[in-house]
């Protein structure tokens, strides 16, 4: 399972769901006030295996978040935010060109 963190739209959620991805947000769960590694730990803990952030700076916690919870991923996606609609074209056009490919034990950007 899949987990948007806070700063990712809920509504991605659909379209996740919508490629066979089952995924769920941290607004909806009401971890909006965990941070990296308790978020980790939380979404660990709730069976989530790949983190997708907007936080670039996720990466430098990472390796001590990734050697606690080796089964988890963490993808940072890079596309620019924008209303929701164009951010969801955005987000479809780039998974045609190359879907996310989470990897455990790592942090990878995407697209």
């Amino acid at each position: 399972m899949w987990l948007l963190d806070v700063n990712v739209d809920v509504r991605l959620r659909q379209a996740l769901y919508e490629m066979g991805i089952k995924a769920e947000s941290a607004v909806t769960l009401g971890w909006r006030e965990l941070t990296n590694g308790k978020l980790v730990a939380a979404a660990y803990a709730a069976g989530f295996r790949v983190l997708i952030t907007r936080d670039k700076l996720f990466s430098s916690a990472a390796s001590h978040v990734l050697a606690k919870y080796p089964d988890v991923a963490i993808v940072i996606m890079t596309l620019p935010q924008r209303p929701y609609a164009a951010y969801l074209q955005s987000f479809k056009e780039a998974w045609v060109k190359r879907s996310m490919a989470p990897k455990s034990g790592a942090v990878i950007s995407w697209p």
